[in-house]
């Protein structure tokens, strides 16, 4: 899923060109099966892109490059890439996020965090080396 990807007449082109951005080779289109845009048309508002590709590890080799995203800050900063959730896999995944921030918030040496591919997810601990404070916002630092 891409999400905030302004509407226009070329959204193929601009997806194979962040994909590019996102791999070490390029994309071709057989590497991509489908590019839809979800939902109805209103003004005023980007609907997300369903991008369907042939093989699990471009998928994944994608998502874990999505940082990169942050250094396109004029063309594309805003945009958003994710796993296709079901409406069951969202609500695991806020159980397991809601948990760990509960576990985080009752042990303040460690940081709690949601790990792992889709359906596999699990909470993972890390340890905190030091704590920053700035304006009355506070910032763990872990270790690794």
């Amino acid at each position: 899923m891409l999400f905030r990807l302004p509407e226009g007449v070329n959204d193929k082109e601009r997806v194979f060109k962040i994909l590019n951005h996102l791999r070490d080779d390029a994309m071709s289109d057989k590497n991509v099966l489908k590019i839809v845009r979800l939902g109805k048309k209103t003004d005023g508002t980007s609907r997300p892109l369903l991008i369907k590709l042939d093989n699990i590890a471009v998928k994944n080799q994608i998502i874990k490059r999505t940082f990169k995203l942050s250094f396109l800050v004029d063309q594309f900063g805003r945009i958003g890439i994710s796993h296709d959730l079901t409406k069951e896999q969202r609500g695991e995944l806020k159980i397991l996020l809601d948990d760990a921030k509960m576990q985080e918030a009752a042990n303040k040496d460690f940081l709690f965090k949601v790990r792992g591919s889709p359906g596999r997810w699990k909470i993972v601990r890390f340890p905190v080396i030091s704590t920053l404070t700035l304006k009355g916002l506070t910032i763990h630092m872990p270790l690794g």
